[in-house]
């Protein structure tokens, strides 16, 4: 995703996690079972490494963003397996569409070595970019003839925000908004917590 509305689309989740976390709290019972949430700030720390990396350094921008990407991927297949099987309902929801989310944006990054941006989207914001340039260190422009591009790059643009967004992009909202709440409801509502409790041993003994 580019453009300014970058900070606008990651505060969704987190607006959209407290209506979650009050309408569906009662089927976010598993949230304490949830594993492998190191993850999450290791992710940031990656990014935050990375986009130093581009500002700073002659290291190649396409091998930068691959090398990220590989570590999502990896980071992606280890939540999904930590938690296979021991969240379920709408917090197995939350992290199948947070996984899926972010693997196929590092999966595009990983095959073309920067995010692809459609062609014809960024024309539609205005933007005349021609094809195979890069708006970033981290972006590259795309054709509509280039299939892979098209299903996996940033290909839906959002005027109102002037931003491209991809599929995976569309996934991660819900996603993260789920998981958000599924961590902030132990907190907040002592039930969350005391109805997992009996979850939890019934797993453990099986």
């Amino acid at each position: 995703m580019q453009g300014s509305g970058l900070m606008v689309f990651m505060a969704v989740p987190l607006i959209l996690c407290g209506a979650i976390a009050v309408l569906a709290r009662r089927h976010l019972q598993d949230a304490s079972l949830l594993r492998a949430l190191w993850l999450i700030p290791v992710a940031v720390l990656g990014t935050v490494v990375s986009g130093a990396l581009h500002r700073a350094s002659d290291i190649d921008d396409a091998l930068l963003n691959r090398s990220l990407s590989a570590l999502v991927l990896a980071g992606c297949v280890i939540f999904l397996v930590a938690n296979r099987s021991r969240v379920t309902g709408l917090v197995w929801v939350g992290v199948v569409l947070t996984t899926v989310g972010a693997g196929l944006n590092a999966l595009a990054t990983l095959v073309y070595g920067f995010m692809p941006v459609l062609q014809s989207a960024a024309r539609y914001l205005g933007d005349e970019l021609a094809r195979g340039s890069h708006p970033s260190s981290r972006y590259v422009t795309a054709h509509g003839s280039q299939t892979f591009a098209v299903l996996l790059g940033d290909t839906i643009p959002i005027r109102g925000l002037n931003a491209i967004i991809s599929i995976g992009d569309v996934l991660l909202i819900p996603g993260c908004s789920i998981l958000l709440a599924a961590c902030v409801v132990p907190l907040f509502y002592e039930e969350g917590v005391e109805d997992a409790g009996p979850q939890e041993s019934s797993r453990q003994a099986s």
